[in-house]
């Protein structure tokens, strides 16, 4: 007695969709890990730029007699901590000194303004349509908390907060925080620590709210 075996082309409808749900289900379990995993580069991008930032400060104040970067407010009356060029004469201020004074690889001795400015000041998670990313000609990323503080007794404190990638400064309105809710703090010792944006979440706080001895009233 023969058998006669049929051969089936395609897949049924019940196996269509077994497989759709199965690629659904897979999808979302790993887009959150990818998501995680993007976020986490981006914050070591921004921190490896605050290194940089660190190091050439560090280096800007040894060859200026253990004096930082002048902020905005040394040359006018103004407390905007994320100046890097006010234009004429001014080539840069603040940060951006160490820019212009050829202790960042970028373009020394010209205005850090639009283009010329370094892309260390760039913080990846921010752009110019969901924050400051040079949205501003004169703008960077990273606020110096020098700003309204320029004293030699406070920058020479190790504890003392030099930069951060989120707005703030006196004077300054509240800013975002990108990096899980977290800002990256670069210290007047070199190292880079995290600040919970609850802590300077109101404008009242000024830039000693971002201090390593800092500590909130909540």
């Amino acid at each position: 007695m023969r058998f006669r075996t049929t051969s089936r082309d395609g897949f049924t409808l019940v196996e269509i969709l077994v497989t759709l749900m199965l690629i659904i289900t897979l999808t979302a379990l790993l887009v959150p890990g990818v998501k995680m995993a993007m976020e986490k580069a981006s914050a070591m991008k921004c921190v490896s730029n605050l290194h940089q930032i660190g190091a050439a400060y560090m280096a800007y104040m040894v060859d200026n007699a253990g004096s930082p970067p002048e902020p905005i407010d040394y040359y006018k009356s103004s407390l905007e901590s994320r100046t890097a060029w006010e234009g004429g004469t001014i080539k840069a201020v603040g940060l951006g000194k160490l820019q212009y004074s050829g202790m960042l690889a970028d373009l020394p001795g010209v205005a850090v303004k639009g283009e010329a400015r370094s892309k260390v000041y760039h913080c990846p998670k921010r752009t110019a349509s969901n924050g400051w990313a040079y949205s501003s000609d004169n703008w960077i990323d990273y606020s110096y908390l020098l700003t309204g503080r320029y004293l030699r007794d406070v920058f020479t404190k190790p504890s003392t907060a030099i930069a951060t990638d989120v707005q703030g400064g006196v004077g300054m309105a509240c800013g975002i925080a990108y990096h899980y809710n977290n800002a990256n703090v670069l210290y007047a010792d070199g190292s880079i620590g995290q600040v919970p944006y609850s802590v300077y979440s109101t404008k009242s706080r000024g830039a000693e709210m971002f201090d390593r001895d800092y500590v909130p009233s909540y």
